[in-house]
């Protein structure tokens, strides 16, 4: 009989401490051996439908401890889970379930029965006979590709095992709590859940949709979360409303898959005090293949670098600059239509390699450090992005003639992306192209600023010139006309379609317009959720910006919390 790696070490966890708490919900909180019995029961659900070691089970829950448990009991079963994010457009579900030929489906006892099968909290003491070894698959997760569709990885279980033991010099163990931050409350995320489930440690989520970020450091005090995981993006705003030494329990600050800065330490210092700053190089194809710790106190370096190697794996800088991973435990595979590509190619030394997209410069001193990429792709909030994937969605649409699609820095300095295309309807208008956008593309992926021209620069041989394109963006975010001082009356209304004008730099807002066709981000939306706050003393909640994301709505919810001053 085979045994996977992952699930013999979650067991043992579970048998040495059954009692002890392995998800910290804001609800309630989950043993691990309520967990286990979870995932038993999950397992038995799916050993009931047809599918093998090479048939992903597609995941769609919403509830953190459903999810949890779905994806270790899919890997009970023998099966490797992927995460299908229910908040996607259905059309994006639909292209990621296709791709992988994916029949089998879990999704929340709420949703409809055509969505899948209902997880409903079942649980059982009896675990099922592993039939899945290192070599099986483990899960699939996607990204944005390059070819105008999703890109699928693979990863085995083997590999999972792997990076979990790549992360020993953090020193997880039973006593530490681990924050599980997602955008949406999906968890999707599947290094720092393992690796703090197998270490004997509890996992806290946190959504930012519902929570945004004002109330994380009471959050984070209260569920006394001792490793801290973050987007540079997101700690970013967390710094701009967070006190000085706000989380004192805090052992361990991680900030990571984005580029990260020297003021992104120095915030991570000014907010957990008493904790080891990290970061490293990390990839959905390699997981954590550098680590780098700074101890608490310590003076922040004028360039962060990538950190020091780590457990079985080597890195080199080819000959074009690019970061190269040599190991033997790193084996990502791209999910063909037909069959699986292995992502690595033998070494001189027959070792293994994965060339990045990362730019990267190697010290005297054998130091890693990070210097851009060497493709397109971007990280837009946390989310990896191809232009070109934007690109083709867009081309799509009914009217668009020619598409170009690039990054640049927003009002606060984080990436947004731009689309800049050319129309045979007179009707189109940016407002239009985002909401059609929005039904094929994940939030991320909808373009925060839409110009609309009569032609796209082009190179002399007939491509798109990019350079140009960028600047043309540059150029019209420079001279977009200056928002009135005041926009509206004194009432709520007024004052906060005043905010609304400021934030999107507009002042063609509707009482029922909607916040994200007006290019409205999950970031400009915490933006607007702290001037309310501020001017109004309310303590009004991010997610009213989701869930009815209108200036009517807006001004409800703040009269409803007496919002005066």
């Amino acid at each position: 009989m085979t045994h996977c790696p992952v699930i013999d070490a979650f067991e043992a966890v579970v048998d040495a401490g059954p009692d002890r708490a392995a998800i910290v919900a804001r609800d309630r909180v989950v043993s691990y051996a309520e967990l286990d019995g979870r995932a038993n029961w999950v397992a038995g659900l799916v050993l009931a439908q047809p599918g093998g070691p090479a048939d992903p089970v597609v995941l769609s829950l919403t509830d953190p401890v459903e999810m949890i448990a779905a994806q270790l009991g899919v890997l009970k079963a023998g099966r490797p889970f992927v995460v299908v994010n229910p908040h996607f457009p259905a059309e994006r579900r639909r292209e990621m379930r296709q791709l992988l030929g994916a029949t089998t489906v879990l999704c929340d006892a709420a949703a409809q029965p055509q969505d899948g099968l209902p997880v409903t909290g079942g649980h059982t003491a009896a675990r099922p006979a592993g039939a899945a070894g290192p070599d099986d698959l483990a899960y699939v997760l996607f990204t944005s590709g390059s070819t105008g569709v999703p890109k699928a990885v693979a990863q085995t279980r083997g590999d999972m095992s792997q990076n979990v033991r790549r992360h020993a010099p953090m020193g997880l163990g039973p006593t530490d709590r681990v924050s599980l931050v997602s955008a949406d409350g999906v968890v999707s995320a599947v290094s720092n859940l393992v690796i703090g489930l197998l270490n004997g440690a509890a996992v806290v989520p946190y959504s930012f949709r519902h929570d945004g970020v004002h109330g994380m450091p009471e959050w984070l005090a209260d569920a006394k979360v001792t490793m801290f995981y973050g987007f540079p993006s997101f700690l970013r705003q967390l710094a701009k409303v967070a006190p000085t030494g706000s989380v004192p329990t805090v052992r361990l600050a991680y900030v990571g898959g984005e580029p990260v800065l020297g003021t992104d330490f120095a915030a991570l210092g000014r907010l957990f005090p008493n904790a080891v700053r990290a970061t490293g190089l990390n990839s959905t194809e390699t997981g954590l293949t550098r680590l780098f710790q700074l101890p608490p106190g310590a003076s922040t370096p004028e360039r962060i670098p990538l950190g020091d190697p780590v457990d079985g794996v080597g890195v080199r800088i080819d000959e074009d600059g690019r970061i190269v991973i040599r190991s033997r435990f790193v084996k990502p595979r791209l999910w063909g239509r037909d069959a699986l590509v292995d992502l690595t190619v033998p070494g001189a030394d027959g070792v293994p390699e994965f060339v990045t997209g990362d730019r990267g410069e190697l010290s005297a001193e054998g130091v890693l450090f990070h210097r851009g990429r060497s493709d397109a792709m971007v990280k837009i909030r946390g989310f990896r992005v191809e232009p070109s994937e934007v690109e083709d969605a867009i081309a799509k649409l009914d009217g668009v003639t020619e598409v170009g699609v690039c990054a640049y820095p927003g009002e606060d300095g984080e990436l947004e992306l731009a689309a800049v295309l050319t129309t045979d309807q007179a009707s189109m208008d940016p407002p239009t192209v985002r909401a059609r956008a929005a039904d094929l593309l994940p939030q991320p992926m909808v373009p925060t600023t839409v110009l609309i021209r009569e032609t796209l620069p082009h190179t002399t041989n007939g491509k798109l010139d990019r350079k140009a394109l960028a600047a043309l963006v540059a150029t019209a975010r420079t001279t977009a006309p200056q928002v009135p001082a005041a926009s509206g009356g004194g009432d709520t209304y007024g004052r906060l379609r005043e905010i609304w004008c400021r934030v999107l730099r507009t002042d063609r807002i509707g009482a029922d317009d909607d916040f994200f066709d007006l290019g409205g981000t999950s970031i400009s939306a915490l933006g607007v959720i702290s001037r309310v706050r501020k001017e109004f003393g309310v303590p009004v909640r991010l997610a009213v910006m989701f869930e009815e994301p209108t200036l009517s709505a807006l001004t409800r919810a703040v009269d409803e919390l007496g919002g005066s001053r």
